[in-house]
């Protein structure tokens, strides 16, 4: 522009030159000038003025690459001077308007980055050599007065081109050679810029410089103001020993979205942060500086070296943020820049700082961020100092190579944060950091506050924790000699309700400022937790402990591990209340081994898909609860989990086992939709021993297997939408023998499926046989079949479905009725249906071994039981077979009858061989347990009286148990069975 402004000075002092010397000249001269298609149209000239029509040429520096060109055209020019020893001096320059366009932006010929090298060799003006003037007034070469009515500008903008329009007032009132002395000069500058062709008045920059030299010093005004949107006043004072003194007021109104607009235009980069960034300031931005400097009375190159002075102001955003500075510059035998600033963000502030962050920032962390802003409703106060040491001869360019000293800050917010699904935190931080030779020589970082899982409150009392508001610090800093690849950190966690929960480690963090990642690692860190009580449910939990030593490892991919170093151990005592009475497990011990958590912080959902594996053995000494037996139990087995998934996922694999000798594997499997259990129980050899018996308390005394193998399984299912669970089981007997009371079995197999909702109950008996049962009469084999359904409320009067059932007894065969019982009534029939059992086998087994027989009875015995009285029979039927069979009764007993009885003489004498063809009768049982049966004999004997038909009606009343206990004393007993039949015995004589 200073060559412009030269080549217009030249060309108006040619053509006043030319009302004197000739046309001629002055197209000799012109030729000379850096520009090219010059014309001009003079409208009139004088002495000592000049009127052109219009002046147009182009300016051309071929020095640049490529060269710059610039078409510029003047019109209604108005020029007046005044002559000095022949020549003249430029007093007004009135422009109607003028017209350039710029190809390009010239380029400095000499730039060096952080030093003030520039030069302009055509007039031989070195500015790094510039230093403070004796002399501060304006020269006597500008004219005292420029005006330009109207401006047009067409210049390149970045990747396009922009128009303005505008207007330019110059005007000093006092030049060097007619003032006097002391007597002060006044300059003004008023230049007005719109970007647009034709002029906007409300969108416009309107730039006053107001230049004042009284008593040989300067003062400088500068007020650049558009309407309703930007105001800038900036003075400054020097005085006499060269004391810069400056204010600074500036007032910007974000709604001037015309100017942001425009600055894109010139700076694409800002398109789209600048939006966004003025969308936070939803009020006016006022800023308020005071400067002082010490200006040195030297060559401009150095001040660098020599300037000192001090800076003090604020920044406000009304009713969003108030920045306060203070600063300042010394030099001695070391450059000494210290200073300190404070912050406040105000609540007004914050809705806008949520959505800002939310655009800049995109996805998680943006909505995060966006979140923990739209919830602060306090001001956040910061503080910041500083002071540094460069030395001498440092520029600011590189004082940060050769910085030494230190800064510190202090941040706190002044109200909780939430955090979604969690809960909240108010954290504050505070640090130091130390530079040796431009470089971080010390870190002490030190982030702390309280945090509180709100959120979690309900979730965490079902577990029966109380942590209460949780005191957490993490505190960063360097040993000896700071590297950022081993920066230690010390990690705090201290609960502060009545769950104690503690937890440190020392961090290794490995910051990589290059690729900008973060990776750290931690040996002996340690969790604990104590609880004097605890509650889960009905659960009862005391003197609960839990210590978890673990390692931690964070990848530069933000995939953090934490692993168990040792064990993790804890213990407890356990009441569970139920109705009647309590669970009890007075030591109960945790292990938890090889466990890992990993989660992707990387992730936007990174967090929801941590995983935790561990191995588990749960040991629980002496346990009570009802019907079990007070012994041992020990759970040990892995899991795999994902605990913070929006929908919980786990497995557990592992095995039940207790004192007795019992062993269920199971199986668990934790889904979106249910919960699967599966279990097994390990096959049971009955020689070895009975677990089963080992652990129920109601296990029947009378009950006791011997040999054999039995086995169960199941699944339980629970589903998570509240609907009806499901559990289901099979158990299955294989070749066992064992004892019943009094009753000796083996050789029995049986197959088991149970299957219920919790309202209803299945049960299905199939395959199930029995090679021998020995109750006073062998018998056997036998099969047995049936279904049963009941309601869980009433488990004893359900549906029994008898579909095969049969029992071998006395070579012939004894069963029920296959058909449908209904066990909630009160009085319920069954029919025993007897076939060809054989009479011969039934009298050898009868106590009275003197009677002997031959034949095949049948028939049917209705049983009939009532609730609280017991089986009772009343009128049951038995017959023989044709063609009947043979009774003989040839006891000693027999013939005592027929000499001291001749009534009798010829019964005995009939039943000595007596050919039956027909033999029935009646059956009938009592509760007091009498077994009566009324039998009708016809036959004869062929060896009385030829043979003449005989009927016999004999009634034979027994005590059926008595009886039974009588056949089993005759038999070859297991000696316990015989110890039971005899004891039974004894007390009935009693």
């Amino acid at each position: 522009m200073r060559r412009f402004f030269i080549v217009i000075s030249i060309l108006v002092a040619l053509l006043a030159l030319a009302a004197g010397v000739g046309y001629v000249y002055v197209k000799q001269m012109l030729s000379k000038l850096p520009v090219e298609n010059l014309e001009f149209s003079i409208a009139g000239f004088a002495y000592k003025h000049v009127r052109l029509d219009h002046l147009e040429f182009t300016y051309i520096d071929n020095t640049q690459e490529p060269a710059l060109r610039a078409p510029v055209r003047l019109d209604d020019v108005f020029i007046t001077w005044e002559w000095q020893a022949f020549r003249p001096n430029l007093q007004i320059i009135e422009v109607g308007q003028l017209q350039a366009s710029l190809n390009q932006w010239p380029t400095l010929a000499n730039e060096v980055v952080g030093e003030l090298v520039e030069t302009d060799a055509e007039d031989g003006f070195e500015l790094e050599k510039w230093q403070l003037p004796d002399n501060w007034r304006i020269t006597a070469d500008i004219p005292h007065l420029l005006q330009i009515e109207q401006l047009s500008l067409d210049l390149p903008c970045a990747e396009q081109r922009c128009q303005y329009s505008g207007e330019l007032y110059f005007e000093s009132t006092n030049k060097e050679r007619l003032i006097v002395p002391d007597e002060p000069q006044v300059t003004n500058l008023r230049l007005k810029l719109s970007p647009y062709r034709d002029f906007a008045e409300m969108e416009q920059i309107d730039l006053l410089i107001n230049y004042e030299v009284a008593g040989e010093l300067p003062s400088l005004a500068v007020n650049l103001h558009s309407p309703g949107h930007l105001q800038v006043v900036m003075t400054q004072h020097l005085d006499r020993s060269n004391r810069l003194r400056g204010e600074i007021e500036a007032q910007f109104e974000p709604s001037a979205v015309w100017i942001s607009d425009h600055l894109t235009l010139w700076y694409p980069e800002l398109e789209q942060t600048l939006p966004r960034a003025l969308e936070l300031f939803s009020d006016s931005v006022n800023i308020d500086l005071d400067i002082q400097a010490e200006l040195p009375d030297t060559q401009l190159s150095r001040w660098q070296n020599e300037l000192t002075g001090a800076l003090q102001g604020s920044l406000e955003l009304t009713n969003q943020v108030i920045i306060g500075v203070q600063s300042r510059l010394e030099r001695g035998a070391e450059i000494q820049f210290s200073g300190d600033t404070t912050l406040t963000l105000l609540p007004g502030l914050y809705p806008n700082l949520s959505g800002y962050l939310n655009d800049s920032l995109g996805g998680s962390p943006g909505d995060a961020f966006s979140s923990y802003a739209a919830q602060l409703s306090e001001p956040v106060q910061g503080e910041f100092s500083w002071q540094f040491e460069f030395p001498p001869g440092t520029v600011p360019g590189s004082w940060h190579r050769q910085v030494d000293g230190q800064a510190d800050f202090n941040l706190t917010p002044a109200n909780w944060l939430q955090i979604d699904d969690i809960g909240r935190i108010r954290p504050q931080a505070s640090g130091e950091v130390h530079f040796t030779a431009g470089q971080l020589a010390h870190l002490d970082l030190l982030a702390e506050g309280k945090f509180e899982a709100t959120e979690l409150t309900d979730a965490m009392a079902e577990l029966g924790l109380e942590p209460g508001i949780v005191s957490w610090s993490l505190h960063a800093q360097s040993e000896n000699q700071l590297d950022l690849g081993a920066l230690p950190v010390l990690l705090k966690l201290q609960s502060q309700g009545a769950t104690d929960v503690s937890l440190d480690s020392r961090l290794l963090l490995n910051i990589d400022i290059d690729n900008g990642t973060l990776a750290a690692h931690s040996e002996h860190g340690l969790l604990s937790l104590r609880q004097a009580a605890m509650q889960i449910g009905d659960a009862q939990l005391t003197g609960l402990t839990l210590h978890a030593p673990f390692t931690l490892q964070l990848s530069p991919e933000l995939e953090l591990q934490l692993s168990s170093e040792t064990p993790a151990a804890g213990s407890t005592a356990l009441r569970l209340p139920l109705q009647d009475d309590n669970i009890e497990a007075p030591a109960v011990k945790l292990e938890l081994a090889n466990w890992i958590w990993r989660s992707d912080l990387g992730a936007a959902d990174g967090l929801s898909q941590s995983s935790f594996q561990s191995d588990i053995d749960l040991n629980a000494d002496a346990v009570v609860a009802p019907g079990l037996k007070a012994i041992n139990w020990r759970w040990y087995g892995s899991l795999q989990s994902q605990p913070l998934a929006p929908a919980p996922l786990a497995s557990l694999d592992g095995r039940l086992t207790n004192s007795a000798g019992l062993v269920l594997r199971n199986q668990s499997d934790l889904a979106a939709e249910h919960l699967v259990v599966d279990w097994q129980l390990t096959d049971i050899f009955w020689l070895a021993g009975n677990p089963i018996a080992g652990t129920l308390a109601d296990w029947p005394e009378l009950v006791s297997l011997e040999r054999g193998r039995g086995r169960a399984a199941g699944q339980f299912t629970l589903p998570l939408d509240g609907s009806a669970p499901q559990l289901t089981a099979t158990a299955a007997l294989s070749d066992t023998a064992g004892i019943y009371d009094t009753i000796d079995v083996g050789g029995v197999n049986a197959d088991l499926e149970l299957s219920t909702d919790f309202d209803t109950l299945d049960v299905a008996l199939t395959n199930a046989s029995m090679q021998r049962i020995q109750f006073g009469l062998p018998m056997g084999p036998a099969r047995f079949a049936f279904n049963y359904t009941a309601s869980i409320d009433q488990l004893l009067a359900g549906q029994l479905e008898l579909t095969d059932n049969r029992l071998s007894l006395l070579s012939g065969d004894v069963g029920i009725e296959n058909r449908i019982y209904d066990l909630s009534r009160d009085e319920i029939t069954l029919r025993v249906d007897i076939a060809q059992l054989d009479l011969q086998q039934l009298l050898s087994e009868y106590p009275a071994t003197d009677i002997h027989g031959q034949g095949l009875i049948s028939g049917a015995i209705p049983i009939r039981w009532r609730a609280g009285r017991g089986f009772m029979v009343d009128d049951g039927r038995i017959h023989a077979l044709a063609p009947g069979g043979v009774i003989q009764y040839r006891a000693e007993r027999a013939q005592q009858l027929r000499e001291t009885n001749p009534a009798l003489r010829i019964v005995m004498d009939a039943l000595d061989d007596f050919h039956y063809s027909v033999l029935e009768g009646g059956v009938s049982y009592n509760e007091d347990g009498t077994l009566e049966l009324a039998l009708s004999i016809e036959g004869q004997n062929p060896e009385l009286e030829g043979g003449r038909p005989v009927r016999l009606d004999i009634t034979i009343a027994e005590d059926l148990p008595a009886l039974l206990a009588s056949l089993q004393l005759t038999n070859q007993l297991n000696d316990l069975i015989q110890e039971r039949v005899q004891q039974r015995l004894i007390e009935s004589l009693r």
